[in-house]
C-alpha cells in the first residue's frame, strides 16, 4: 500500500473551537513610489485584527521570537497544510489536500468538491489559477492578557518554513503522543538565497519547543498509563518537574487530578518565569 503525503485531510471538520481574534504574520504590503502595492518580507511579527494592540502589549517593537501553545492535538484545528488555489485577481478558487478538490462553481456560490485530476487541471487552465501550499497554525499567545481567543499563522513558504515547522510539529507529536499545552517559540529571520547567481532574501519560520527530550519521554508514559494531562494547563518545565513528583504520591492518597492542578499552579506562582531570551535567533536551518 502506498504512503499518502500528510496533507490529506477530512474537509468536514470544524478547524477551531475557539474565537480567532487575529493574525500573525512575517510580511505586510508596501506602496512603491507609484502609488502600487507590492508584498515584503519582514524579518520580525506583527499581528493585525481588533486585538492587535494585545499583541504589540505583549511583544513591544519587532519580535522576531513569541512564544505559543496549540489549542488541541487534533492537526486539522492546530496545524494543517493545503493547497490554495487565486485567480489574477487574488481571489480564493479552489483549496485541496491533494486527493480531493474543491473549485468554486459561480452558479451554486459553492465550492464543489472533485477527485478528478482532469477536471482540476481543465478548470485550472480556464481560470489561469495559481497553485500553492500553505500551511496554517492555530494557537493561543499566553503573554498576551485580557483576551482569550486563536491566533492564526500562514506559510507558503513550501522549501523553507513549511517543512521545518511540519517536521518539529510531528516528531513532539509523535514523540511525546500530544502538542496541547507544550510551549513552543515561534522565530523569523531572514536568510539570502544559497542559489549561484541569486540575490533573493525571504524570512524562514521555525518552530523550537520549550520542552526536555526528558519531559518528552515522561509526558508519552502518563498518556500511555491513561492519566490527563491536558488539565494541567502549559506545560511549563517547572510544572513537569513538580508533576513527576506529585502524582505517584497523589494516586497513593486518592487525590483527584483538579486538586493536583490546584497545587501546581500554586508551585508555578512561586516560580520565578522562563527568561525571555531569543536563545535560537542564531540557528542555521
Amino acid at each position: 500500500m502506498n504512503h499518502k503525503s500528510r496533507i490529506i485531510r477530512e474537509n468536514t471538520r470544524t478547524r477551531t473551537r475557539f474565537p480567532l481574534i487575529g493574525k500573525i504574520r512575517c510580511g505586510e504590503r508596501r506602496k512603491n513610489s507609484a502609488g502600487k502595492e507590492y508584498p515584503a518580507s519582514l524579518d520580525y511579527f506583527k499581528a493585525t485584527g481588533d486585538y492587535a494592540a494585545k499583541f504589540i502589549e505583549a511583544y513591544p517593537g519587532e519580535p522576531n521570537n513569541i512564544q505559543i501553545v496549540f489549542i488541541s492535538n487534533e492537526d486539522w484545528e492546530s496545524c494543517y497544510e493545503e493547497w490554495d488555489a487565486r485567480d489574477p485577481e487574488g481571489r480564493r478558487a479552489g483549496y485541496g489536500d491533494g486527493e480531493t478538490f474543491f473549485l468554486f462553481d459561480p452558479k451554486s456560490n459553492e465550492y464543489e468538491p472533485t477527485q478528478d485530476k482532469s477536471i482540476v487541471d481543465e478548470y485550472s487552465k480556464k481560470n489561469k489559477l495559481k497553485w500553492k501550499p500553505v500551511l496554517t497554525l492555530h494557537f493561543l499567545i499566553p503573554k498576551i492578557r485580557g483576551v482569550f481567543g486563536v491566533w492564526q499563522f500562514q506559510t507558503s513558504g513550501d522549501k523553507s518554513s513549511i517543512s521545518a515547522i511540519r517536521s518539529i510539529y510531528d516528531e513532539i507529536k509523535d514523540q511525546a503522543g500530544m502538542v496541547i499545552n507544550i510551549p513552543f517559540d515561534l522565530t523569523v529571520r531572514k536568510v539570502t538565497s544559497n542559489k549561484p547567481g541569486s540575490k533573493s532574501v525571504y524570512p524562514v519560520v521555525n518552530l523550537v519547543p520549550n520542552i526536555s527530550a526528558e519531559n518528552v519521554e515522561q509526558l508519552r508514559s502518563f498518556l500511555d498509563a491513561g492519566q490527563d494531562v491536558k488539565r494541567l494547563g502549559m506545560l511549563t518545565e517547572e510544572k513537569m518537574k513538580a508533576f513527576e513528583i506529585v502524582k505517584p504520591v497523589a494516586e497513593e492518597l486518592n487525590i483527584s487530578d483538579e486538586e493536583i492542578e490546584e497545587a501546581l499552579d500554586e508551585v508555578a506562582k512561586k516560580t520565578p518565569p522562563r527568561p525571555d531570551l531569543n536563545l535560537f535567533e542564531d540557528v542555521e536551518t
